[in-house]
């Protein structure tokens, strides 16, 4: 009896300990934030004159709400506001962020063309004389997406337009853990070498995306897809790039517009799923 009652207070305290300690794992899977969006659109013309080049801006900008104090939320902010708007610690909330990336894009207008147009005017040229490309056009969009447990995945798609045959887009991807605020690189996911690993991987998918993508040019290897001009054929290789997001089932890869290949291919979205790289993974 003495021995039932023995092991009956050691068992209650342990078991009451995994209760617990499971309770308070969920907890952490499941940190939600709110997150809100400012947008600015705003057309500004040459010494405020209507009829001088003008650039068109618009930005569609998502931040969590800070509201509740959390102390993460505002690490995370100051993260995306580094990395999306190139824009360092100082400023301390979103809409002086917008404000302010705007005051910049619109001073790196004037630097590129005030100039060049000041001397049109001197030559006293035509309006229907002036380039095109004075005009600019800028559009970026954010978005949050949901993926793995703990993971924020955050995507900004850029669209410039600065003259030439068509705008250049560049879409810039984030990882963060929302339990520690810290943005999430390759290194601290895999082990030292997984990205050698990974390459072969990233081949093969690349190979069978490509091939449904193109049908009719009977893509079977990665070779191929150099001998059709897919890729770009040089002495390189193909990289693991820095941009990706953890989703629910794997790591998804983004090649944007030439980094492995033409402006005509577009982007390139690379998944695997992790059944078939935990093994390179760091487990946490």
């Amino acid at each position: 009896m003495k021995l039932t009652k023995l092991c009956l207070s050691v068992l209650f305290p342990c078991a009451l300990f995994l209760i617990l300690l499971a309770g308070c794992n969920k907890k952490e899977q499941n940190v939600n934030y709110t997150f809100k969006t400012i947008e600015k659109e705003q057309t500004y013309h040459l010494n405020d004159q209507t009829n001088a080049p003008h650039c068109t801006f618009k930005l569609k900008y998502s931040y969590i709400d800070e509201s509740a104090g959390d102390s993460i939320s505002k690490i995370i902010n100051n993260i995306i506001r580094k990395q999306i708007l190139s824009l360092s610690e100082d400023v301390t909330d979103a809409q002086s962020a917008v404000d302010l990336y705007y005051n910049n894009y619109i001073a790196s207008y004037k630097d590129e063309i005030a100039e060049l147009y000041k001397e049109d005017q001197k030559l006293n040229r035509d309006a229907n004389e002036i380039p095109s490309w004075y005009n600019y056009e800028y559009n970026q969009e954010t978005s949050v997406e949901q993926g793995k447990a703990g993971i924020l995945n955050y995507k900004s798609v850029v669209t410039d337009y600065r003259g030439g045959a068509h705008p250049n887009t560049i879409a810039t991807w984030l990882c963060i853990d929302v339990k520690t605020g810290k943005l999430l690189t390759l290194d601290d996911l895999f082990i030292p070498g997984a990205k050698d690993q990974l390459l072969p991987l990233i081949k093969d998918e690349l190979v069978k995306v490509k091939a449904e993508q193109h049908k009719d040019m009977n893509i079977k290897t990665f070779d191929d897809l150099r001998e059709q001009g897919i890729l770009f054929n040089d002495d390189g290789d193909i990289f693991v790039p820095d941009n990706f997001i953890l989703g629910a089932d794997g790591i998804t890869f983004l090649y944007n517009r030439y980094d492995i290949s033409s402006y005509a291919e577009g982007s390139m979205e690379i998944t695997l799923p992790y059944s078939a790289i935990s093994k390179y993974m760091i487990k946490n």
